[in-house]
C-alpha cells in the first residue's frame, strides 16, 4: 500500500508519512491499528467514507494523518465536523 499510495499521491504523502520499516524478508511493517487500516484501505478502494462511530472515526482520522491521506482527513472533517470534538488537518 505504501508504494502505491506514495506513487499516486506524490509529494503530499511523502512529507506527512512516517518512515516505514521492513522485516528481514523485505515486507513492509507498519505498527498501526489494523481496524483503522481496514477502514482506510476501504476508502482508498472505493472513495467512499462509511458511517463510523465516534471512537473509530477519531482513530481513522489520526491514522489518515499518519499515512498522509489528507483527502480522507478532509472528507472526515467535512462529513463529521459537527460530531468531532477535534478536527485537524495534520498531526
Amino acid at each position: 500500500m505504501l508504494a502505491l499510495y506514495s506513487a499516486d499521491m506524490g509529494s503530499e504523502a511523502s512529507h506527512a508519512m512516517a518512515p516505514a520499516l521492513k522485516d528481514r524478508d523485505g515486507n513492509w511493517f507498519i505498527d498501526r491499528d489494523p481496524e483503522t487500516f481496514k477502514e482506510i484501505l476501504g476508502c482508498l478502494r472505493t472513495g467512499v467514507v462509511p458511517e463510523m462511530d465516534g471512537a473509530i472515526r477519531n482513530r481513522v482520522l489520526v491514522d489518515s494523518a499518519f499515512y498522509g491521506y489528507t483527502e480522507l482527513e478532509k472528507k472526515l472533517c467535512g462529513k463529521f465536523d459537527s460530531q468531532l470534538t477535534t478536527c485537524f488537518s495534520s498531526i
